[in-house]
């Protein structure tokens, strides 16, 4: 499992564990956001920088390959670390090009973003896009260190800073019943931060390879991808901790139907997804055009829509099973 360093002093750390690690060959990966805001609170190592264009469209095969070029350029080899400096775009297409450049090398996330810190950029999955669908491509590959920093969120807009409560609010819903009171209770935001991703590196290391009780992390994103892939499509493309929220909600109606949790329980939780994030509605019925994301979700089994859903606050359910045909038939009886 990678270290996770919680740090407020960002660039002594950094220095430190390169210093411990005897990495004496480092280059940076940030986009154009975190190139500006962030790289200055490292600025003092000296490091190489590649830069690319912030946003989802970066997670690209031609994003990839420019990024191999430039590593080329730069002469790097397989002792080589590459530290991701960004959000989960960045995380994402970093771990990925160190994961096949040169058959793997080491990688550092230092996730810049609320979402980056307690999800996206802890796990080791890597991943592109591809035909608007999201992260299809992509392969399992732990960091060597994860360093999180609240010093970066004084740079995050507040768009970001709000669409990450869904991660933290998932998260604390199907595994972490004092996290999910800690959020009601408006606790410390570090505190809050600490557990969430303390959480998430538990189950990482339980399922690494997202087999079992990993999956619980999915619950809101059977929906939430489709609903983030339709908007990608027609190049309106939208926050992911929206569209997480949009794909809970409609999760939450399935295990409410199914007697997973109580009417008092979906209630705790919707009222959380609305303080954090406010209401999050698409304005039109898309239910028939999410079906064939839905359809092509990379979890689904034996044409069967696999879900991860709560089972009381703090625990859940993965691997529960519905057909197309049953979602169909839920939405025209008003159940999702």
């Amino acid at each position: 499992m990678p270290e996770l360093v919680f740090t407020k002093t960002i660039s002594e750390s950094l220095r430190q564990y390169c210093a411990l690690s005897k990495i004496t060959n480092a280059i940076v990966l940030c986009d154009t956001n975190t190139q500006r805001c962030c790289l200055p609170l490292i600025a003092e190592l000296n490091l190489p920088v590649i830069e690319c264009e912030a946003g989802e469209n970066s997670k690209s095969f031609e994003e990839v390959i420019r990024i191999i070029d430039k590593l080329i350029d730069l002469k790097a080899d397989r002792q080589t670390v590459l530290i991701n400096l960004g959000g989960g775009m960045v995380t994402d297409l970093g771990g990925f090009v160190a994961s096949i450049y040169k058959r793997g090398i080491p990688f550092i996330n230092i996730p810049t973003s609320l979402l980056g810190m307690v999800d996206a950029g802890i796990g080791g999955k890597t991943g592109i896009d591809y035909l608007n669908y999201k992260n299809i491509v992509g392969v399992f590959k732990q960091a060597n260190a994860i360093f999180i920093s609240t010093e970066f969120l004084k740079t995050l807009p507040e768009e970001d800073y709000k669409s990450a409560w869904s991660e933290i609010i998932k998260t604390a819903a199907v595994a972490n019943e004092s996290l999910f009171e800690l959020i009601e209770s408006d606790g410390n935001l570090d505190e809050i931060i600490k557990q969430c991703a303390l959480t998430k590196s538990e189950l990482v290391e339980r399922d690494f390879m997202d087999q079992n009780v990993r999956q619980l992390l999915n619950f809101g994103h059977t929906f939430g991808h489709a609903y983030e892939s339709y908007f990608l499509e027609i190049d309106k493309p939208i926050k992911h901790g929206f569209a997480v929220a949009y794909g809970m909600r409609i999760e939450l109606k399935i295990a409410l139907f199914i007697n997973n949790i109580s009417a008092n329980e979906f209630e705790r939780i919707n009222k959380l997804l609305n303080e954090k994030l406010g209401v999050v509605e698409d304005g039109n019925d898309l239910f028939n055009l999410y079906l064939k994301y839905i359809a092509s979700d990379k979890k689904n089994v034996d044409s069967n829509v696999i879900f991860s859903l709560p089972k009381s606050i703090g625990k859940g359910q993965y691997q529960y099973k519905v057909s197309i045909e049953q979602l169909k038939k839920w939405k025209i009886e008003g159940i999702i």
